[in-house]
């Protein structure tokens, strides 16, 4: 009776349990499952950085007897893999030398033919996984010093608008025998309160986020093995520092510069708040002159009023840009995303429909003729292959997928966005990623490790005895795409090189007039049932887009979580701007009250002038917001694998200002309607700046 264990990915996905039977090869051999185990081999669930989609539809693990097997594949006595055991305090190195010193040995005392060795830190879906960590942490470092510092300054403009707004209290406070330092502490001292506030619920909200989070991950990348919650309190402790350090910074230093050494010049009044020159303001004087009536849009006092108190507007609109600038960088950071998939699904990757091969077939071009004989369709096939690239421009040697293309009838099955050259069939097409890391461009030489077939053992099954040799490509093309670790070759050329009778090809591309679920589904039966020469798998734009989002699902809670929090922050700050300036404003806006100015006149101009703050903060903001989102993407996020470029929709822009200005006129509404109704005697009295 044949036996197996299968994969937990795998059984999952396909309901598989203990006694069912399933069958393997294309004999259909029927296997008796035993079991279902978790492999710390396949912690996510990728057999090959071909097809790195960890995905179950896609790649599957079944464990059987090693004699079952070589039977099974009719391998007698064959081995195709060799693991081996180190110590586990071996550096990479020492590793590095045993493996090269085995496969000599193996290679040279035993007539083998062998691949690279790979070392644990670079099995696949190890690797993948420790990418995504260590992307997680680049993240944890970065983003928490970004905030932190949108909060500091939020700090700085809530301080030093209060600090202006209670001048008078201050100079009392002197005059009565408290020292400037004793005053600076106590603002100092509010700003620690709140701080160490922010900081312990912030600390609560981060455990609960992530005794969330982690399942939610541990879920969302497939692992198997239960997961447990370690606290660290080291970056507890350095969290809780940095919180508390935000609230010192950012407390003293506006405190101390405006707080003044005796108590006769703190009650003075603010020279910058009342002493203008008395010029009409440039952009009052460009408004004239373009025509615009200032009875019509009542733009003259807000204007004015903009003007007149520079450190007043410049604090308002340091919490607009701040506003505009998280929200733009978290959405902003969603629409990169989305605009990478976008791009590399719906106009690089021009097909519907993929067959991928686990043996190349042998009659291909009897299969693209087949294809193409149905009036809606148009077919065409690819190579696909792990390979090694160099440059003498570098040390690096890089790990790539080598797609060969062949152009049937003008359809090639990809479309090239070229940031330099072209496709030339006699050259090769290189990602942005993997120029920048061999440091070459067009027109360079690189080094591809391409197999060379030296003998057809057997047609059925396929069975090639091939070396490894190393071939000289000029560089034709660069391309910025999604895939990051792909070199594009003429399928032409790579046959010549590798000695192969016949194009080879592992994959076919299938390309529909009208693509529909059922049409796709019309053709995928067909080919099953009439080309299924070891067909691996079939599968549509949709269903590969689908298994991508599953790898980088986690990446999209993150950027949504950040996006929430960013608005939350910015309307916190600009509320809190808002407010502070409109309190100082009381005298004066009592002043207009007392003179005969109606409440109307009053909301229009404040409106007004809010409006203008908005929008040249927003501006502003957009673009601190795009060089944040590009540190973001492009330094930090320098994922090899996938290549994201740092962009900003127009629908974002238009939200982050729509947002922000929807803050500042709520927060307005609160200090105008108590100032409307002011005892106005009292008001006027009052000595505000």
């Amino acid at each position: 009776e044949n036996v197996s264990l299968v994969e937990a990915h795998l059984a999952d996905y396909w309901g598989l349990k203990e006694n069912d039977v399933i069958g393997v090869g294309d004999k259909n051999v029927s296997f008796l499952i035993k079991g279902t185990l978790a492999s710390p081999e396949y912690l996510l669930n990728t057999g090959s950085y071909e097809d790195i989609l960890p995905s179950p539809r896609r790649f599957g693990v079944i464990f059987v007897p090693l004699r079952t097997a070589q039977q099974l594949l009719g391998v007698p006595d064959k081995i195709n893999e060799i693991s081996i055991i180190i110590k586990s305090d071996s550096s990479f190195k020492i590793r590095e030398d045993i493996a090269k010193e085995l496969k000599e040995f193996l290679e040279t005392d035993h007539g083998l033919i062998l691949g690279a060795p790979i070392d644990r830190d670079f099995q696949v879906s190890y690797y993948l996984l420790r990418l995504d960590i260590e992307e997680a942490r680049e993240i944890g470092y970065v983003l928490p010093i970004i905030i932190l510092g949108m909060a500091m300054g939020g700090l700085y403009i809530l301080l030093s608008r209060m600090v202006v707004s209670e001048r008078k209290d201050i100079a009392v406070s002197q005059a009565l025998g408290y020292s400037r330092r004793f005053i600076i502490m106590q603002y100092v001292g509010i700003a620690l309160v709140v701080s160490i506030i922010g900081t312990a619920i912030g600390t609560i909200i981060g455990f609960v986020f992530a005794g969330a989070f982690i399942p939610l991950y541990v879920t969302a990348i497939g692992i198997k093995f239960p997961s447990h919650i370690v606290v660290d309190w080291g970056v507890i402790l350095i969290g809780i520092l940095l919180g508390v350090l935000t609230g010192l910074i950012g407390g003293y230093l506006p405190v101390r510069n405006a707080i003044q050494s005796t108590p006769a010049e703190s009650l003075r009044f603010d020279p910058s708040l009342h002493i203008t020159s008395g010029r009409t303001p440039l952009l009052e004087r460009i408004l004239k002159k373009v025509g615009i009536s200032f009875k019509v849009t009542g733009l003259k006092f807000p204007i004015r009023n903009f003007f007149r108190s520079k450190k007043r507007s410049f604090s308002s609109i340091l919490g607009v840009v701040i506003a505009v600038s998280l929200i733009s960088m978290g959405f902003g950071m969603v629409d990169s995303m989305t605009t990478a998939l976008e791009t590399q699904y719906e106009v690089s990757e021009d097909w519907d429909l993929k067959v991928d091969y686990s043996e190349m077939p042998i009659n291909i071009s009897d299969i693209i003729t087949t294809l193409n004989a149905f009036d809606d369709v148009q077919s065409t096939y690819h190579f696909t292959s792990g390979t090694t690239i160099t440059s003498s421009k570098s040390d690096i040697e890089k790990t790539v997928q080598l797609i060969g293309l062949k152009n049937t009838d003008n359809y090639l099955g990809h479309k090239f966005v070229f940031e330099a050259g072209s496709y030339d069939p006699d050259g090769v097409v290189l990602t942005v990623p993997i120029a920048e890391k061999l440091n070459v461009w067009v027109g360079d030489n690189v080094e591809l490790e391409i197999i060379n077939l030296t003998e057809i053992i057997s047609i059925s099954p396929l069975k090639l005895k091939f070396d490894l040799i190393n071939v000289t490509f000029e560089i034709s093309g660069i391309v910025d795409e999604f895939n990051g670790l792909v070199a594009y070759v003429d399928l032409v050329k790579l046959k010549t090189v590798s000695s192969f009778p016949d194009d080879p090809a592992n994959s076919v591309l299938i390309q529909v007039e009208d693509p529909s679920d059922e049409r796709l589904e019309e053709i995928r039966s067909y080919v099953y049932e009439n080309l299924d020469y070891n067909v691996r798998i079939i599968s549509t734009k949709e269903e590969t887009i689908g298994d991508l989002l599953g790898l980088l699902n986690i990446l999209y809670y993150l950027m949504y979580a950040l996006a929430a929090f960013s608005v939350l922050l910015a309307v916190a700050m600009v509320y809190n701007t808002v407010y502070i300036n409109l309190e100082e404003r009381k005298r004066e806006m009592a002043t207009l009250l007392t003179i005969g100015t109606s409440n109307r006149s009053i909301i229009t101009n404040v409106t007004i002038e809010n409006i203008v703050v908005t929008v040249i903060g927003s501006i502003i903001g957009i673009i601190l917001g795009y060089l944040m989102l590009f540190f973001f993407m492009e330094v930090v996020l320098d994922v090899e694998f996938f290549r994201i470029k740092s962009f900003i929709s127009v629908t974002t822009m238009i939200m982050s200002f729509v947002l922000t200005l929807i803050g500042v006129l709520v927060a307005q509404y609160f200090p105008l309607s108590r100032i409307l109704n002011l005892n106005l005697a009292e008001a006027t009295k009052e000595r505000v700046v």
